[in-house]
């Protein structure tokens, strides 16, 4: 009988060129994720691309969209502010005397 030689398994780590990014499934998986769901998640992405990737909370790993939560969580939360500041009529992003 021939002795099998069993494979490791492929493990999901955190690229070493890119501490602190993520696959971008950590948005939407996990204990206490970002979205409810990876549509949502994915949603937020093309809407705020330009602002994520401006604040560095997007980047591209050997064709693999990874994320750096925290980053990523704090461009969505400003956006989000902004536009409820935009809907009260607050132009200039609430930071004039009104």
């Amino acid at each position: 009988m021939t002795k099998q030689i069993r494979r490791p398994r492929a493990v999901r780590t955190v690229p070493r060129v890119l501490p602190g990014y993520q696959p971008v499934a950590c948005l939407w998986s996990g204990n206490s994720p970002a979205f409810p769901s990876e549509q949502s998640a994915r949603w937020a992405i093309r809407q705020h691309r330009a602002e994520l990737a401006a604040a560095s909370a997007l980047a591209l790993s050997r064709g693999r969209l990874l994320v750096q939560p925290e980053l990523f969580v704090r461009v969505i939360e400003r956006a989000s502010i902004e536009a409820a500041q935009r809907r009260a009529g607050l132009n200039d992003g609430g930071h004039g005397d009104r």
